[in-house]
């Protein structure tokens, strides 16, 4: 089993919606480039970290999404419940680790996700390539 453990010292941003344009008849779609660098950034973080072979099989994800809180949020409320969408955070960390961690994010078989508050925006990712389903409470960020 090998496990991936990695906190990235960056604000949280969620993927944009690919925009597509025509013009003299032809039509394409493209990726936004602050999306494009952000996948970019958390690429090449995992290419700094990670210098092994592809995982092959089934990958068990875990992520922590934490934003700086706001001085309108209550002090007892330790969820991020605003946006952006848990599922648009994490489809850029997916992308990212095409090719770098995993063939295709299509091999993710599960997945635990959050949004917090803390005092230093970043996030926390967690992947590992074993057989079980259960992700070892050693692994919990």
């Amino acid at each position: 089993m090998r496990q991936f453990n990695i906190t990235i010292n960056v604000d949280p941003s969620p993927k944009a919606r690919a925009r597509t344009v025509s013009k003299n008849g032809k039509t394409w779609s493209y990726t936004p480039k602050k999306t494009n660098d952000y996948e970019q950034l958390i690429r090449q973080e995992f290419k700094n970290k990670y210098k092994c072979r592809l995982i092959d099989g089934p990958v068990f994800m875990g992520i922590i999404f934490y934003f700086k809180k706001q001085k309108n949020v209550k002090l007892h409320r330790h969820y991020h419940i605003v946006r952006p969408d848990l599922t648009n955070l994490v489809k850029s960390i997916e992308d990212a680790g095409n090719g770098v961690l995993y063939g295709d994010d299509g091999q993710i078989a599960k997945m635990s996700l959050s949004k917090i508050y803390s005092e230093i925006p970043r996030y926390r990712d967690w992947e590992t390539d074993r057989k079980s389903t259960r992700l070892n409470s050693s692994h919990r960020l």
